[in-house]
């Protein structure tokens, strides 16, 4: 197929506007989009992903924005050992969400007047849900992509994938139109459309808000909170942890938390997700190891299978030499596939909270880890 398009790719499309129904519009409400080809040589839609990531921040810090993404997406694009798997990937997303109040940040304290940075949960989580679903109706991918959350960003990951619908949507002919109009809010990314593909057929803004979200078939925990309770107690003698907890929920009150984590919830299983990496460093120095172990023993024991090669604790890795195994992150080898749901525990070492994030290598292998899983057909046996 001869492509007409006008564009030359990657393609980025920044800070487009997503609706809010039910909320106020906001400078942070806004989804940013990276096309690595022209949308008509994309393989067929149930051959394709797209990778969304949902930045971290302790739901509060402006200095974290959805832009931070691109570190990523340039690993991928950069890189010649990524090659096989970026035919296979639509799009790039970043979503864009309201922020808890930060009065004291050194550079650019919230203002409580700001509609922006004076939010609670559930708000963060309804946020990306709604950035997810106008994704999912202008790209109509379904709930073919894979989420990626560094920190926090990995809380309401599975805030989401956890809540979300586990049965077939009843809105694919809306998901299928291609886009919806609002006017004057999005040209970046009807323009992405022009020359490449035939004109979306429009969507009424009220569809959009009832289409179901489809949860993802796979999801990349990085540096992840999933016991909210329990990082309140390892860190108990910080107060910055119970002042940016109480900021976020509203609340120090166990049992709320406790009904906002994401490992009380694990037994729901995982929807249709095929795949979760729960990635952490041996040297993250603001979120305990206890995270990451404690919500893969949830995962096993509500069925998730193991993949990947065995590895040793976080600790005991601290006092091996050598290079960073990271895991089955090479992409290959190392156990096999099960049915159902599956789950790979990948320590990385000496990387700091944030640099675990900030790696482009580290991250791009990652997401080449996950894509790869998804791509290999579910065998029966492990």
């Amino acid at each position: 197929m001869t492509s007409t398009s006008k564009h030359s790719y990657p393609r980025y499309l920044p800070s487009i506007p997503y609706p809010t129904p039910h909320t106020p519009q906001t400078a942070l409400h806004t989804v940013d989009v990276w096309l690595p080809h022209d949308p008509s040589s994309t393989p067929a839609k149930e051959d394709s992903l797209w990778v969304i990531n949902i930045h971290g921040g302790a739901w509060r810090d402006p200095a974290e924005t959805a832009s931070t993404f691109q570190t990523t997406i340039n690993g991928l694009l950069d890189e010649e050992q990524h090659a096989s798997i970026l035919p296979r990937i639509a799009g790039f997303a970043s979503i864009s969400y309201r922020l808890s109040p930060y009065p004291t940040h050194p550079t650019d304290p919230s203002s409580p007047t700001d509609p922006a940075r004076n939010i609670q949960h559930p708000g963060h989580v309804h946020d990306v849900e709604a950035g997810l679903r106008y994704l999912q109706v202008r790209y109509g991918f379904g709930e073919r992509y894979l989420l990626v959350g560094h920190s926090c960003g990995a809380t309401l990951g599975w805030q989401v994938l956890l809540s979300t619908t586990t049965t077939t949507s009843t809105s694919t002919a809306v998901m299928a139109a291609g886009a919806v109009q609002h006017p004057g809010n999005d040209e970046g990314a009807r323009d992405a459309h022009e020359g490449s593909l035939p004109a979306p057929t429009p969507v009424k803004a009220e569809e959009e808000e009832q289409a179901v979200l489809l949860p993802p078939l796979g999801m990349i925990g990085v540096a992840g909170i999933y016991d909210i309770p329990g990082l309140l107690a390892a860190h108990a003698s910080t107060p910055v942890y119970a002042e940016i907890i109480a900021g976020a929920f509203g609340t120090l009150e166990t049992d709320a938390l406790h009904a906002a984590s994401p490992i009380v919830h694990a037994a729901r299983g995982g929807g249709a997700a095929r795949v979760a990496l729960v990635v952490h460093s041996t040297a993250d120095e603001l979120v305990e190891e206890g995270q990451a172990t404690g919500f893969v023993e949830a995962l096993r024991g509500a069925g998730w299978t193991d993949v990947g090669r065995p590895q040793a604790s976080g600790a005991a890795r601290r006092g091996a030499a050598g290079p960073a195994a990271g895991g089955g992150g090479g992409g290959g080898g190392g156990g096999g596939r099960g049915g159902g749901n599956m789950v790979e525990l990948i320590w990385e070492d000496n990387k700091s909270h944030k640099d675990l994030w900030a790696c482009k290598g580290g991250m791009s292998r990652l997401v080449r880890r996950a894509v790869e899983l998804l791509m290999t057909p579910t065998s029966t046996s492990s």
